[in-house]
């Protein structure tokens, strides 16, 4: 019996230490996305940035 109590106590402890690493895994999978998100909504942004100043440089060319 303390046989199988310490293999199931070593099971737990082995499962417990798995699931702290997904979880902090997941976190920084979840951060990382943030991250990306983050810099599309600002490429974007710079994107119709250089639209707006390119069709201002273009029409400006023109007159």
């Amino acid at each position: 019996m303390e046989r199988i109590a310490k293999a199931v106590d070593l099971d737990y402890a082995m499962a417990k230490r798995r699931l702290a690493a997904a979880e902090t895994a997941l976190a920084a999978s979840r951060e990382h996305a943030n991250t990306n998100d983050s810099a599309r909504i600002k490429l974007r942004e710079l994107v119709r940035e250089a639209d707006s100043t390119r069709w201002v440089y273009e029409n400006f060319l023109r007159a």
